[in-house]
């Protein structure tokens, strides 16, 4: 089995493999097994660090975090944050299935923390904290474990509300403008949130929700 391809803060400047351009964000165009060797710490220009063009890719954070420069506060109805900006500190395009992100840490995001656009995605044993859009976005079907989110100035974890099913399960949102909008939740909790979770296609198991569920 090959090797992980590494990413860290000391190859962004030149590109840390074949098909990367220098800087931020480090492009992924290439499948097979990917390694973070240190944290991330995004400046004030784009605020995407990693974006994924291929399917068949995973990414192990082993531990380390993706760090901006943005600050969000809880107001007691929702998440405001000082920095809006388009974009995920790891994101993938819509043709990229198959994509995993596991075992690390999102802080500070001018959008959203992880987009993963593709089918048969797979996020787990992440925190993200103080994103200005969506904690964690699913696009299609796939699986999101062990996560947990706290000031989500959109939505903690957003599931697709069409025909994909996303298992969300073992989860925890918190301090957020809105919880969970879809999806089926084993064992997860919402605290603290301006809504908590919405959206008919919800089905739930084992859950709690500090407010309510709210189904339109």
């Amino acid at each position: 089995m090959a090797a992980p391809r590494i990413i860290d803060e000391a190859c962004v400047p030149s590109g840390c493999f074949p098909g990367d351009r220098p800087g931020f964000p480090v492009e992924i165009e290439e499948p097979g097994s990917y390694r973070f060797a240190s944290n991330l710490e995004l400046g004030s220009g784009d605020p995407r660090g990693v974006i994924v063009l291929v399917s068949n890719v995973h990414i192990d954070m082993d531990g380390f975090a993706v760090f901006g420069q943005n600050h969000c506060e809880w107001t007691g109805e929702s998440t405001e944050c000082e920095l809006t900006r388009w974009g995920a500190a790891i994101e993938s395009i819509d043709s990229a299935d198959a994509v995993s992100v596991v075992n690390g840490s999102i802080r500070g995001i001018e959008g959203d923390g992880i987009a993963l656009a593709g089918e048969g995605n797979r996020v787990r044993d992440l925190t993200v904290l103080e994103v200005n859009g969506n904690g964690i976005a699913i696009g299609g079907a796939g699986t999101v474990d062990g996560c947990s989110v706290d000031r989500a100035g959109r939505t903690g974890i957003h599931a697709p509300t069409g025909g994909s099913p996303v298992l969300i399960s073992r989860s925890t949102v918190s301090r957020s403008t809105r919880a969970f909008n879809a999806g089926a939740l084993d064992n997860v909790a919402a605290r603290f949130n301006g809504q908590g979770i919405t959206g008919l296609p919800s089905v739930i198991d084992g859950s709690q929700d500090e407010f309510h569920v709210v189904t339109p």
